[in-house]
């Protein structure tokens, strides 16, 4: 999913994790993929800068880069994807837990307006 936005723009991490790879390839430009709990991964893409290393604990709202133009890329603009074990689900509907006990879902308007919803799991 593509996010349109200012070159420079903070990218905040959308759940904890571990960064698994700070990289740069012909596609995504310079790109972090985050790994979260219970199988799911997020990766932003054509980002211009970074703000994490590979092997750093982030949370949910952290910086971790900036929005950029790199790759195979026209515009300045965030490319996310959420992956649950390696299968590229619809960011739209995800549910991705922010812990044991927390589920997040992000809602996006064709208008770009976001929503989120956090959910707590009572055990």
């Amino acid at each position: 999913m593509d996010f349109k936005a200012e070159h420079g723009t903070p990218i905040l991490a959308t759940g904890d994790g571990v960064v698994a790879k700070v990289d740069v390839d012909r596609n995504n430009g310079q790109y972090i993929d985050i790994e979260h709990a219970s199988g799911f991964t997020t990766r932003y893409a054509h980002v211009s800068s970074f703000a994490v290393k590979a092997g750093e604990q982030v949370k949910r709202g952290q910086t971790i880069a900036n929005v950029g133009n790199t790759g195979r890329s026209t515009s300045a603009h965030l490319h996310y994807e959420i992956r649950y074990q390696g299968i590229p689900i619809n960011p739209l509907q995800a549910l991705m837990p922010l812990d044991n006990k927390q589920v997040v879902s992000s809602v996006v308007t064709p208008q770009g307006k976001v929503t989120t919803y956090e959910y707590r799991v009572n055990n």
